[in-house]
């Protein structure tokens, strides 16, 4: 009797095992799917897939980061703006600051905010003086709405 409470509870305990490592195997093609997404697909189809990165664990779509800093440099504004928000809702990446910083060079206002937002969120982790900088030349823009998205 007690030799079959062990083994139903070994049993178990190995089902459950199997069933932590299989759903961590679709967690891991469906970010793999995610980042081949953002890598291939049209800008709508970018834009979708950065909004679905933002209800996955942060753990998981981390892994998506260097695809994000890629897309910085898209030359659709919807997804540059896009990238640097889930760059700033995943917590910044040290590898993202440059590429950032480089976008507030760009005429677009509402790229511009975005930017200092997701600056903000990798400021809130890393200290980093070019982060400061930045948002010194950002409260001496032309743009008043920019000028206060950096004075909060």
């Amino acid at each position: 009797m007690i030799e079959n409470k062990c083994v139903n509870r070994i049993l178990s305990l190995f089902i459950m095992g199997l069933l932590l490592i299989s759903s961590s195997i679709a967690h891991a093609r469906g970010i793999n799917d995610l980042i081949k997404k953002l890598k291939t697909g049209t800008p709508e189809e970018k834009i979708e897939t950065m909004e679905e990165l933002e209800y996955k664990d942060p753990r998981v779509a981390i892994k998506a980061m260097s695809a994000l800093i890629k897309l910085l440099s898209h030359s659709d504004k919807k997804v540059q703006r896009k990238a640097a928000r889930a760059i700033g809702n995943l917590g910044g990446d040290p590898r993202a600051i440059e590429p950032l910083i480089k976008l507030l060079d760009d005429p677009d206002r509402d790229v511009k905010k975005t930017v200092l937002l997701a600056l903000e969120n990798t400021a809130q982790k890393k200290k980093d003086k070019r982060i400061m900088y930045a948002f010194l030349k950002a409260l001496n823009t032309d743009s008043r709405e920019v000028a206060r998205v950096a004075s909060k």
